[in-house]
Formats: C-alpha cells, sequence, structure tokens
C-alpha cells in the first residue's frame, strides 16, 4: 500500500513539474510574439496562457486597462506585469487599440525599433535605461499612462505632469477627479474587500489604496462627502494588510 501511495506522490510531482515547464515555454513563445508584434501567435497563446492566471489578477488587470484612454499607450512595468494585459487584450478586447509597452522588453533592440517606430519616436539615443526609454515614450502624440507598478525612480523627473488617475498614472491629465471617482464606483459594485486574496495578489491589490487616498484627499479638499470611501478605505487596507501604512 506504501509503495502506491509514494508512486502516485512520484507521478504528481512530476505531473505538476512539466506543468510548471509547459508554462515557461508557452511565456517564452509568448514573450517573442510580443517582441515581434505577431499578433496571430498573441491570440492562440493568449487563449492557452489566461488560465495560468486567476480571477483576481485578471479582475485587476481588466480594470487598469479599461480605464485608460483606448489609442493610448500604456506603459508596463516587468513581463508579469505585461502579459495579462495583452491576454485580456486579445481575449476580450479590452482597450485593444491601446499600444503596451513593456519597459523590460526595450533592452531588445528589435522590440525597441519596432515600438518608437509604431509611435513615430526618435531612435537616437546617447545613452540607454528604462528612465531614458520613458522619456522618450512620453514624447509620443497619443495620451500616455503609466501603470502604477512602475517603480517611482523611473518616473521622478516626471512627476509634475503624472497624475494617479486610478491603477496608472496620466500624463498631464485633464480630468483626473473623474477618473479617481469612476474606479471608486467601480469598486464599490464589485464589493473587492469581500476578495479572498493570495499573498501575490495582496500586493497587486494594494495598488488600490493611494488613488482611493487621493480621492479621499480631493474630496476634503472640495468639502465633500468621504463617508463610504473612508470606509472602503479601511475595509480595503485591511483585505491588503496594509492597515497600518
Amino acid at each position: 500500500m506504501k509503495k502506491i501511495f509514494y508512486i502516485l506522490i512520484i507521478l504528481a510531482t512530476f505531473n505538476s513539474f512539466g506543468c510548471v515547464l509547459q508554462s515557461g515555454e508557452l511565456k517564452n513563445q509568448f514573450k517573442t510574439a510580443i517582441i515581434s508584434g505577431d499578433i496571430d501567435t498573441q491570440k492562440s497563446l493568449s487563449t492557452q496562457l489566461k488560465s495560468q492566471y486567476s480571477n483576481n489578477i485578471l479582475q485587476y488587470y481588466r480594470n487598469e486597462l479599461s480605464s485608460i484612454n483606448n489609442q493610448s499607450v500604456l506603459i508596463t512595468n516587468g513581463l508579469e506585469d505585461t502579459y495579462p494585459l495583452f491576454i485580456l487584450q486579445q481575449t476580450e478586447s479590452i482597450s485593444n487599440q491601446t499600444v503596451i509597452v513593456s519597459l523590460d522588453l526595450l533592452n531588445n533592440q528589435n522590440y525597441l525599433t519596432r515600438i518608437l517606430t509604431q509611435l513615430q519616436l526618435s531612435q537616437e539615443f546617447d545613452k540607454t535605461s528604462k528612465s531614458i526609454y520613458l522619456s522618450r515614450l512620453l514624447k509620443s502624440k497619443k495620451p500616455v499612462f503609466l501603470s502604477s507598478t512602475v517603480n517611482h525612480n523611473i518616473y521622478s523627473k516626471h512627476v509634475q505632469n503624472l497624475f494617479l488617475v486610478g491603477l496608472s498614472l496620466e500624463l498631464n491629465s485633464s480630468n483626473q477627479y473623474k477618473k479617481l471617482n469612476d474606479l471608486w464606483i467601480k469598486l464599490q459594485k464589485e464589493n473587492v474587500s469581500k476578495f479572498k486574496l493570495t499573498a501575490n495578489e495582496m500586493e497587486l491589490y494594494s495598488n488600490y489604496l493611494p488613488p482611493l487616498l487621493t480621492l479621499y484627499k480631493l474630496n476634503v479638499l472640495n468639502n465633500k462627502d468621504n463617508t463610504s470611501l473612508k470606509l472602503g478605505i479601511q475595509l480595503l487596507s485591511k483585505l491588503v494588510n496594509k492597515e497600518q501604512i
């Protein structure tokens, strides 16, 4: 009986290991398709990869993607910050005209050339770094949004022109308050405070707190009622284990 038990454990381990390898290979193929701009392959792989992301993670990126202007540029952080957005574009057609740009991939010359050509930006650089690439991207004629997961040090030179409008920062936003309020209305309908989150999801969902706190401050400045918003912030901070912060 013990032998059968150990065999089942070994088989389960191999199966799990095989799934990890398959997932890694699919993501490598997805990365290559993003770099080359191969839409057909992106669509095919998006369908396969979507099930590897939890509903909570997908909902977070739905809210980010749907809250920005279509026909815009969304600059992302790492690859795991980029993949869900591409997947939602291809499988749910959310903001599917938005150009998603991964800062992590810009060190690939082919990707850099393709993105700058697409956005009609100069490709001449004296030096290169994420902050320099970002400065160039901010010159796009399209509306530009920056994922709130991007490290502050990368955009520190541009903070005067970047406005938190939800799960992203918008360059020269003209309607920050409306977008923050729209996010709050959406979160109330979703009842996010009732979600059950993993540790990774908690870290991601903590990005809801800065825009809600910004809305709270704007409401104070305009003498607007903050009762329900304050409660929502308290519930959400408890959910993501950020009460003290």
